[in-house]
């Protein structure tokens, strides 16, 4: 079979194993938000979670961007983060950037698909 002929996309998908940040356990109908930092070393990625928002929307809303309750707020303190950078910079890694995750459950905003197509390219 000759593989040269064929059509190919690359698409990147990012598949989370292990212990994972609260903002990845959201429910469809939740929103939230998490900061990290992006550790590099020699072609690997590694994201430090640094600080997260979740919330749960009220009940017949018309307003999805009115702050919703209850909230709900987590983040490292200085001296922890201090020491994991310390220790993961002993190890080789080095910080590359900062990465915000905006997570809107599909049951959040009555237009979740239409909002997303306008991100999407063109067919050619």
């Amino acid at each position: 079979m000759n593989l040269q002929n064929l059509p190919t996309a690359l698409i990147p998908i990012y598949h989370w194993r292990g212990a994972r940040p609260r903002l990845l356990d959201l429910q469809t109908d939740q929103q939230g938000c998490l900061i990290s930092l992006l550790l590099t070393r020699q072609g690997d990625c590694c994201l430090l979670p640094i600080a997260w928002v979740y919330d749960q929307p009220r009940d017949g809303d018309p307003d999805p961007l009115r702050p919703t309750i209850p909230q709900e707020h987590q983040a490292l303190d200085q001296p922890t983060l201090d020491l994991i950078l310390n220790q993961l910079t002993h190890e080789g890694w080095e910080i590359s950037g900062r990465l915000d995750m905006n997570f809107t459950g599909i049951h959040t905003t009555p237009h979740f698909w239409q909002n997303l197509h306008p991100f999407l390219s063109p067919t050619p």
